[in-house]
């Protein structure tokens, strides 16, 4: 799927939203990190049931296509990725309704339910119509936690709940840009909000044990 293509989808977007986002994508192609197209797919996460995701492979700068698995329930995931803590957290959340895709390795794949057989997880959260957080979730990739906090100059850091979290604020997009490594897995969430104790209040509930 072309990054043109994939703005077709999305024509029922707000159209501040889709050239704020054709903008971040054209900024970070001179980046070679491990997710440089998700801050701009993230803001449009929750408002499109894609049958096709872009992703990059670490350190590639131009597109793969990845086809997307939408999972009906917060269940159905769990049996596929069980024990995960900050999404089952995200999904209990007072009031928010989340919708979660798998990135599956290759498009022939049939069978939804092996946890091999995906790429990475992306999440949206939205409450009523507003959406108000996205996760992209990785197994076992300690390296693209750090090289996306390298690449995005995620500057901040504080410890919660035990675990250090590295975050920064788009104010071009306006979210805070996170990483917290758990377990050896790998969470970078976007937090759409300019108040900074929001953002770690929001961090907080999900990292509750």
């Amino acid at each position: 799927m072309k990054k043109e293509d994939f703005f077709d989808v999305l024509g029922e977007l707000d159209d501040t939203l889709v050239k704020g986002a054709k903008s971040a994508m054209k900024e970070n192609k001179k980046r070679k990190s491990a997710w440089v197209k998700w801050g701009a797919v993230a803001a449009c996460l929750c408002l499109v049931a894609a049958v096709g995701i872009i992703g990059l492979a670490q350190g590639v700068d131009s597109p793969n296509e990845y086809v997307a698995h939408i999972f009906s329930s917060y269940e159905e995931f769990a049996s596929v990725v069980p024990d995960i803590q900050i999404i089952e957290n995200l999904s209990k959340l007072d009031g928010v309704d989340v919708t979660i895709y798998g990135a599956l390795i290759d498009a022939s794949i049939e069978d939804h339910t092996k946890i091999e057989n995906y790429a990475w997880f992306d999440i949206g959260a939205k409450q009523g119509e507003k959406t108000i957080a996205a996760v992209r979730f990785k197994l076992n990739d300690k390296d693209s936690a750090a090289v996306y906090i390298k690449n995005y100059s995620l500057v901040n850091e504080t410890a919660i709940n035990g675990e250090q979290l590295f975050y920064a604020y788009n104010a071009d997009l306006e979210y805070w840009d996170s990483i917290v490594e758990v377990d050896g897995n790998y969470y970078n969430i976007l937090y759409y909000s300019a108040s900074e104790q929001d953002f770690i209040d929001f961090i907080s509930e999900l990292l509750k044990k």
